[in-house]
Order: C-alpha cells, then sequence, then structure tokens
C-alpha cells in the first residue's frame, strides 16, 4: 500500500459528541534523544524541556506535550545507579552524569527510543508522515532495520456500546492475518511475544453468533481467556477505564503496566520511523478498514434483531 491520505473512520465522534483523537507512540533506533526532540519541535511548535538524559518533552502551544524516552526503565528510570550499588560500586556524582552520558550516546542504535505523541484531532494526525520524511532525512539507512521497531495507537473510542466494542474486536480478529500480510508485519516482531493475535479460545468466543454479553461479562471473559497485554489489539486499557476495581480483581494481569484511557491501544503495525518510503497513512488506514467491518456487521446485526 503506498496511500497517502488518511481516511475516515466511520463514527467521527467519542461518546460525549466531541471529535475523536488518537495518540501515536513511534519506536525507533538510530537518532539521539534530543535530536529526535529537535525533529519534533521543528513539525509541531513549541519549546524542548530535558527531564533527563533519557527522557525529553517537547510542549507545543495547541497540541500539547510530546515525550521523546529511551524505551527501557532500565535507562528512563535510572536504575543502573541501584544496580552499581548492590555491585558495591558507588557512583560519584560525576561518575553518574559520564556514565549517563555515555549510555544516552549509544543506547539508541541497540535500544529503541519512543516518541509519544498527546491525543490528536483526527484532523492533524496528517502531520505524522511529515514527521516520518524529517526523520528520512536524518537517520542513516543502515539503523532502520536494527532493532524490530513498532507503532502503537490509541483510538478513542466511539461509543460505550458493548455491540460496538465487541465489533470491533471481531473485526479485528479476523482481520489480523491480512493486516499482517498487507502491512508487511516484522517477522522478529512477530516472533516476540507483543504482538500476538487472541488465544483461540477467546477467537471461538467471539466467533459465536449467540455471545452477546453485557460490559461486566464482555469485561471478564477477556481478562479470563487473552490474560495478558501483549496482543496485536490490547483492550485491557479500554476495560481499565470502563471497569477499574472488576479489572483489578484479576492479579495476574501486569495491572501496573495498564493505563486506563478511552482508548483501544493498537499494537499491531510496525514503524519503519525514518524510511522514506513508508507513510503512516497506510497503517492508520489498517485501522480505519477494521472500523469499517466492524460498522458493517454493528448494522447486519441490528437489522436481525429489529
Amino acid at each position: 500500500m503506498t496511500s497517502t491520505q488518511y481516511l475516515h473512520p466511520p463514527r467521527p465522534l467519542n461518546p460525549h459528541g466531541k471529535p475523536r483523537r488518537v495518540g501515536f507512540e513511534f519506536e525507533y533506533v538510530g537518532l539521539e534523544l534530543r535530536q529526535a526532540a529537535e525533529i519534533v519541535r521543528d513539525v509541531f511548535g513549541g519549546s524542548i524541556v530535558e527531564e533527563t538524559e533519557f527522557h525529553w518533552r517537547v510542549l507545543t502551544p495547541q497540541l500539547g506535550e510530546f515525550s521523546v524516552e529511551c524505551d527501557s526503565k532500565f535507562l528512563k528510570e535510572k536504575q543502573y545507579e541501584a544496580a552499581a550499588s548492590r555491585l558495591g560500586v558507588e557512583l560519584s556524582a560525576s561518575d553518574k552524569a559520564r556514565f549517563a552520558e555515555v549510555l544516552a550516546e549509544h543506547s539508541d542504535r541497540i535500544v529503541p527510543n519512543e516518541i509519544v505523541t498527546p491525543p490528536l484531532p483526527l484532523a492533524r494526525i496528517e502531520l505524522m508522515d511529515e514527521l516520518n520524511q524529517r526523520f528520512a532525512g536524518a537517520v542513516p539507512d543502515s539503523q532502520l532495520s536494527v532493532a524490530p521497531c513498532g507503532l502503537h495507537l490509541n483510538i478513542e473510542v466511539a461509543t460505550w456500546e458493548v455491540s460496538w466494542i465487541l465489533a470491533v474486536l471481531r473485526a479485528y480478529s479476523a482481520s489480523y492475518e491480512r493486516i499482517v500480510r498487507e502491512s508487511d508485519v516484522s517477522l522478529l516482531r512477530r516472533l516476540f511475544p507483543y504482538i500476538k493475535p487472541y488465544p483461540a479460545e477467546y477467537l471461538e468466543l467471539l466467533e459465536r453468533a449467540s455471545y452477546l454479553p453485557d460490559r461486566w461479562r464482555m469485561i471478564d471473559d477477556y481478562a479470563n481467556l487473552v490474560r495478558t497485554r501483549n496482543m496485536g489489539l490490547d483492550a485491557l486499557p479500554l476495560f481499565g477505564f470502563l471497569a477499574p476495581q472488576q479489572l483489578a480483581e484479576h492479579d495476574y494481569l501486569e495491572q501496573e503496566l495498564i493505563k486506563p484511557r478511552p482508548a483501544f491501544h493498537y499494537r499491531l503495525p510496525d514503524s519503519r520511523l525514518g524510511d522514506a518510503t513508508w507513510n503512516v497513512a497506510d497503517e492508520w488506514n489498517q485501522w480505519v478498514s477494521v472500523e469499517r467491518i466492524a460498522e458493517a456487521s454493528e448494522l447486519q446485526r441490528r437489522r436481525l434483531v429489529s
């Protein structure tokens, strides 16, 4: 696919009747955090704030706060300092500063960094491809395939209706193999346990025409049968937003990693940030295709029950 037009989802408004928004998380390698933050500022405007060597913020006047950070808690939260202490190595302030400088200089070649956008209006998401083109002029070609990087989309839901949420989950599960094929999702990412298809038992449940749960049952079934956030479409942030106490009862889930939000966490696409032949529109349009399938199936269901 080589389209550059961002398609519109069937339902453009959120449950409050306002335009829906989507946040992007780009993993990338091959560019230092400062350089990446400068590119983000050049595309979106605003000012740069250095929180640490491994976490930068770009404050934009209209769109909100962007984060540019190392995608590793060990570095971002400076856990290496505690590790050194446990080994009996006490680092002075100057040692810590120098050590962090060396790590920051080399980590971008092997540990993915990440750009996290604020929730953006759909009318502004075409800027994502401008961001990619700016990266294309800065990232060495040799770095583009060093690490399997992902693009995550946090897509605000259109409604709280269980039937629509379920229709999206069904449409996504039916589209998984097609999207993997058409988007040419990296074999390495498919081998890692981060973007798995839903388990067979849950897929079987979704395929039952008689499966018409209420919200409690839908969330409980997902938590019991899926059991992890490492899915190409992760519904746990949405369910954590809708029913935080209910989700917290499932103590086997990685509760500390679930960030409740009124959005689907779509993790399947690759991020090829810096590849001039890639565009974000293609990945977004794959998601829109899922919502269109969901909308068609939901309209059909309503005809059958009316």
